[in-house]
């Protein structure tokens, strides 16, 4: 009962660190009897908790997580508990904000819709999001996770060659980062979207400082301890890189875009030179996400570097399906990884035979 007690608070403090979260004794519950009050149930069992993210109203889990009571990776189980719960809510959102049409949906359930997609880093997904947050700012020019979410799928289209016009979407990117620090400059997810973007962008010390402010506001977000693994990788430091995403993979081991933290890993490996490495850490993260093309570029310079010419040939034929005009040329104007690597990744693909 004690170590029930003491969970308990643990969870409520991690909670509490949640900026614009309110939380409701269960003595008001009677009174708040809105679908989107959630409440938390749990047991302690083994030394580990076993929590549920609950509906109130309607009684529907949204998710259940179970961490065991060590700290991991630097980290207590409570945070690393609400990153889990935060993600199975927001996958929920996203969910019930994909059942109404979006000419239908209220300004927050096209964010909701839209976060999923946007952090996708697919070229449909991207699309299909950059027009739900148009339709978003339409509705409120001021709305500061639609700005920062823009930024963000701007940059990636930039960056990942989904336009054609990679300058004009980075101006645009950075546009609506502006726009949304000035809106919202102490709201974690905001600023961990726009340090993302402006890492693309290889605006890196800015970009490394507000991701730092980020988790010091809120410590349970997966995507921002990625994120920090990934400016090791644009600033060409593969050795804190390496360091970084397995710390992500260790905190958030189901779920949580585990694959990008697998991806992020086997470029660092690449930056490092440890080819055969980097090509089954690239191989095992698109496994578990077929769907993905754009990070083929990378198997496949690495599978050439490794002197693997046909398994370098059949990453690259996955590339050209989902991007036939792409050329050495057109990867050329990528510009967050640092040049050293990315010289060595446009040499493996020009080897194993994309176009210049």
């Amino acid at each position: 009962m004690r170590r029930a007690r003491w969970a308990a608070d643990e969870l409520a403090m991690a909670l509490g660190c949640i900026p614009g979260l309110v939380l409701i004794a269960s003595e008001h519950d009677g009174v708040h009897r809105s679908d989107a009050v959630l409440r938390i149930e749990g047991r302690v069992e083994a030394g580990r908790a076993i929590l549920a993210l609950v509906r109130s109203v309607s009684g529907t889990v949204l998710g259940t997580v179970r961490e065991d009571f060590r700290r991991r990776a630097g980290l207590g189980w409570a945070d690393r508990a609400v990153g889990a719960l935060r993600a199975a809510a927001s996958a929920k959102e996203a969910e019930r904000a994909r059942a109404v049409p979006a000419r239908h949906a209220d300004i927050e359930a096209l964010v909701a819709r839209a976060r999923p997609a946007a952090l996708s880093q697919e070229p449909a997904m991207v699309a299909m999001a950059l027009d739900l947050l148009q339709e978003a700012l339409i509705r409120d020019p001021a709305h500061s996770r639609a700005l920062a979410l823009a930024g963000w799928a701007r940059s990636v289209g930039a960056n990942h060659l989904f336009t054609q016009d990679p300058d004009g979407e980075r101006m645009r990117a950075a546009a609506h980062c502006e726009q949304a620090l000035a809106l919202a400059p102490g709201e974690p997810e905001v600023l961990t979207l726009v340090a993302g973007a402006l890492s693309m962008a290889r605006c890196l010390d800015r970009a490394e400082e507000l991701v730092a402010r980020s988790l010091a506001l809120d410590p349970s977000q997966p995507e921002a301890l990625r994120r920090l693994g990934f400016i090791q990788n644009f600033r060409g430091d593969g050795h804190r890189a390496v360091a970084a995403f397995p710390r992500s993979l260790r905190l958030y081991p189901a779920g949580h875009n585990g694959p990008m933290s697998l991806i992020g890993l086997g470029i660092a490996q690449f930056i490092l030179g440890e080819y055969e490495r980097s090509a089954r850490s690239l191989a095992l993260a698109l496994d578990q996400q077929p769907a993905r093309a754009w990070p083929h570029r990378f198997p496949t310079a690495a599978a050439m570097h490794a002197g693997s010419r046909e398994e370098a040939q059949r990453s690259l034929a996955s590339l050209r399906r989902s991007f036939p005009d792409l050329t050495v040329g057109l990867c050329s104007h990528s510009v967050a990884l640092h040049p050293d690597a990315k010289g060595r990744v446009l040499d493996g693909l020009a080897r194993a035979g994309l176009p210049h």
